[in-house]
């Protein structure tokens, strides 16, 4: 698989020789959409149906991909829709909102008081309280939590986002069987012509990005009905590259209304959609938010290294609310007593936090090799239904020195509170860590690249032998430094200031 850095260094070779802001459809320069689809392609096995392989696919095909799903989720649209306006009219609609946060499926992912908790859009939520600011969530519901389920209460737009995704795919049957006059992308064809002549195989037609286009203007409509709602001052995001994300900030344009998007990760200096553009337009991109808010001032230079040439854009260092949010709420007495007192019959407790669902050979070598250190195994999110696999995999080791229950049940800030070291492959988590007085032990690649100042000032460390990592895990009290300035702001008058100042409530 492609790393970062050399995704990097493909699509700068790309931004340098062809002029990629002159891509433009429906008046939108299209650009962060194609560097998007190019970073899937070229990172991803998966098979994609809007490759550009549907555009020859029968009437009984596009149906049951395309008119057959929208029909089924149809069926629910009215008594959604009744919901949504009773709630809106009597509910939300009484003043004028500050900020408005929106949240696409999958961002609960931390247990907060039983609750599923949103990182960002919960902990920006709590502080804005604390400034008695109006603050709104709105969400696309992932369909997997109820709302009595949920911490807080959200906006969901579910029925809107249902009504517009039946249209386009109606729109989309007719257009193919009536043979609509077709539309095209501004000097698509030499971009085409470009990308052969590097050898690179894009794999998607015109048709296909004209269509996740029109999908998008499609969803940027539901997002200009919520703003007439609310009518916010400023409106939050936790990551711009999402066809979500792209209608939102277009909407927030007509508008006037400013987009601001929250850090939510370490996003590394090779960062594929965060770090290293060319020839950036000095008018910005339109489906980029105009604020990005950092955790502190070591983030600012991979983003100012871009925006710097434009105008439409610009960096502030806001801290991060969810572990502003965490340091305050902190307690080892939630962790389960059993397991409390399990820990403490080993030498070392090592925090693994995944980013695969596979464990590399040095790790499970590291686990059977160490008796007297306890390895909590935690899943990234988009992994957890695989757990199963990995307990398959180390039941097979003599040693059972490893848990798993605990470490994918718990916020990760608790587990912080208790181990000794962490090990990780490039995740946000090695800085995160460094709040609590936890050292990292880097062992892929992608990571050296991304954390090459901390490894060489010796805050984090990097190994992919065996032995190294269970020397360094047994050492850690000696061998790591630490950090002379935070990489990661928490502080809550620093959030809170932030906030009042983007809105214009205080001179900052």
């Amino acid at each position: 698989m492609i790393t970062n850095k050399e995704f990097t260094q493909i699509i700068n070779k790309i931004e340098m020789e062809f002029p990629v802001a002159n891509l433009v459809f429906s008046e939108v320069k299209i650009w962060p959409l194609l560097r998007l689809i190019i970073l899937n392609r070229l990172t991803s096995n998966e098979i994609d149906f809007h490759s550009g392989k549907g555009e020859n696919y029968s009437a009984r095909k596009l149906y049951n991909y395309f008119l057959k799903p929208a029909f089924v989720d149809y069926r629910e649209i009215n008594k959604l829709t009744d919901v949504l306006n009773y709630e809106t009219s009597n509910i939300y609609a009484d003043k004028d909102t500050d900020v408005l946060y929106f949240l696409k499926p999958g961002e609960r992912t931390e247990v907060v008081n039983q609750k599923m908790f949103s990182r960002f859009g919960n902990s920006l939520g709590y502080f804005s309280e604390g400034n008695d600011l109006n603050f709104k969530i709105i969400e696309y519901s992932d369909g997997i939590f109820s709302p009595d389920r949920k911490h807080g209460s959200s906006i969901y737009i579910d029925a809107d986002f249902k009504k517009a995704k039946f249209k386009f795919y109606l729109n989309l049957i007719k257009g193919k069987i009536f043979r609509r006059k077709e539309r095209h992308i501004e000097n698509w064809a030499p971009f085409i012509t470009y990308l052969t002549e590097i050898q690179l195989d894009f794999g998607y037609s015109e048709t296909a990005i004209i269509e996740r286009v029109v999908e998008i203007l499609q969803l940027k409509n539901v997002f200009r009905k919520c703003i007439k709602l609310y009518n916010p001052s400023l409106i939050f995001l936790t990551c711009f590259y999402s066809d979500y994300a792209f209608a939102l900030t277009l909407a927030a344009q007509e508008h006037g209304i400013k987009v601001v998007e929250l850090q939510h990760g370490q996003q590394g200096d090779f960062h594929m959609m965060y770090s290293h553009w060319e020839n950036y337009p000095i008018e910005g991109y339109d489906l980029i938010p105009d604020i990005f808010w950092m955790w502190s001032r070591a983030n600012l230079p991979r983003i100012e290294q871009w925006t710097k040439h434009c105008k439409k854009h610009r960096v502030i260092v806001g801290g991060n609310p969810w572990l502003g949010y965490s340091i305050q709420h902190s307690n080892v007495a939630v962790l389960p007593e059993q397991f409390l007192r399990k820990i403490k019959t080993f030498n070392k407790v090592v925090l693994l936090s995944l980013q695969h669902s596979k464990i590399p050979k040095i790790l499970i070598d590291a686990i059977d090799r160490e008796e007297n250190i306890l390895w909590l195994i935690r899943l990234h999110p988009r992994f957890i239904h695989e757990r199963n696999v990995i307990e398959t995999e180390l039941s097979k080791l003599s040693n059972q020195n490893y848990e798993l229950a605990v470490a994918n049940q718990m916020s990760i800030y608790n587990l912080f509170d208790v181990v000794d070291v962490q090990v990780t492959f490039w995740s946000t988590v090695a800085y995160e860590s460094l709040a609590f007085d936890v050292p990292t032990i880097i062992v892929h690649e992608n990571g050296q690249d991304a954390m090459s100042s901390y490894i060489e000032k010796g805050i984090f460390r990097y190994s992919e032998n065996t032995k190294e990592i269970i020397d360094l895990v047994n050492n850690s009290h000696v061998v790591f430094k630490k950090e002379e300035e935070r990489y990661i702001e928490f502080d809550k008058e620093l959030i809170q200031s932030k906030l009042t100042s983007l809105l214009g409530k205080t001179e900052n």
